[in-house]
């Protein structure tokens, strides 16, 4: 048994080079897709200004994701703060 580590390893079974082949097609396919939603628009309207909101409409679930991270984020630094000396004080002197 060899000790070196093969980053290929993984390269060596039909299954997962078939899997990597089909994500990639997959991708292209989704861009192509964009690409032609957008010159349709485009051609349809003339206005870069649909253009551009088709194109923010495709990049709010991304901003949606960021935004439910940070709030996660926030929530549980609050949480992790609350336990601190300071907090104590101000939960007594609210109760």
């Amino acid at each position: 048994m060899s000790d070196t580590h093969d980053p290929y390893q993984a390269l060596r079974f039909s299954g997962f080079r078939l899997l990597l082949i089909g994500i990639f097609i997959a991708g292209l396919g989704e861009k192509m897709i964009d690409g032609a939603i957008g010159w349709e628009l485009y051609e349809r309207t003339g206005s870069a200004l649909v253009l551009g909101g088709v194109g923010l409409a495709l990049v709010i679930p991304f901003f949606s994701y960021l935004c439910r991270r940070a709030i996660s984020l926030t929530a549980s630094t609050e949480n992790t703060s609350s336990s601190s000396p300071s907090s104590s004080w101000r939960w007594s002197r609210l109760v």
